[in-house]
């Protein structure tokens, strides 16, 4: 086998690989989660103060979180199961996807001026942030990757891409998908963080 012959063999066994990667991305997600804690108990200061939700941030949250546990879950234990996602997993999945879908506008619409990074003004802020640095990044990553998952799925429903193109999407739909999965169980831990006073 030639150097020049592994982009092909990745591309033709890009499940296989998504299959075998997704432990070790799980497992980096704990150990960050595990690392924070630890430096959090180390280190532990102050926590800032935070504003509080109201019922339809918690509304939008749950939603968000909702939809995104159920597309992780049908997808990831089927292609850890199965090598596939097909059959019950696939119908339930579908569902998630809907809610996702509705769920995203609102989501972005919501809490886009809660995630704005700011510049702390010389006099202090008139009100406390609501989420931590790492919450708002896992917030911008949540929306671009989401609305890469969703378009991936509805363009490839078009009659205008061959056999490869529908590969390419939806090995794009599949890593972006489990960047969504890994932004926001890092968005609840930031969150949680936050509500136990660790940030």
């Amino acid at each position: 086998m030639s150097v020049a012959s592994i982009p092909i063999l990745a591309a033709m066994n890009s499940g296989e690989i998504f299959r075998q990667a997704l432990p070790y991305v799980l497992l980096g997600v704990a150990l960050i989660v595990a690392l924070d804690l630890a430096v959090s108990f180390v280190y532990r200061g102050n926590p800032s103060p935070r504003s509080k939700w109201n019922w339809w941030d918690v509304l939008v949250y749950l939603g968000t979180l909702g939809s995104v546990g159920v597309l992780g879950f049908t997808s990831l234990a089927a292609v850890v199961r199965d090598g596939v996602l097909g059959g019950w997993s696939l119908f339930v999945h579908m569902f998630g996807a809907g809610a996702f879908t509705a769920v995203l506008p609102l989501l972005a619409l919501s809490w886009a001026h809660a995630n704005r990074a700011e510049l702390r003004p010389a006099g202090g802020q008139s009100s406390p942030p609501k989420f931590c640095g790492i919450s708002k990044l896992m917030f911008w990553l949540i929306l671009a990757c989401g609305f890469v998952v969703t378009m991936t799925m509805l363009v490839s429903m078009l009659p205008i891409f061959g056999s490869d193109g529908q590969h390419t999407l939806l090995d794009i739909h599949r890593y972006s998908g489990l960047a969504v999965v890994v932004a926001a169980v890092l968005h609840l831990y930031g969150v949680a963080a936050q509500q136990v006073g660790l940030r």
